[in-house]
């Protein structure tokens, strides 16, 4: 029987927290999905989607946070770039990840 199909067993330290910074939505299951399912059940998991793009101006924007379907959106501008940080992270943790971005 072919058993390149099967997952392996991943041995990874588990903290309490993981967090998966994504550039595209289901690039967190692409990437790290084997690593996603092997912490399932014990430790807390969070994804947070980050996209930007060139902004039409060069103008800061004071970080905006918004509730879409259960995920918090926070939006900003910043050295002309535009940025939205999607997650079920809370608004102060998505704040908090925005400020070391």
């Amino acid at each position: 029987m072919n058993r390149c199909w099967e997952p392996a067993e991943l041995t990874c330290p588990v903290g309490r927290r993981l967090l998966v910074l994504a550039p595209h939505p289901d690039d967190e299951s692409i990437g790290v999905g084997g690593l996603l399912l092997a912490h399932r059940g014990r430790c807390e998991v969070h994804v947070v989607n980050v996209f930007m793009w060139p902004s039409n101006t060069n103008a800061d924007e004071a970080p905006k946070i918004a509730v879409r379907n259960g995920y918090n959106l926070l939006s900003w501008g910043q050295n002309g770039v535009a940025y939205w940080a999607v997650s079920d992270l809370n608004a102060e943790e998505l704040r908090s990840l925005q400020r070391l971005l």
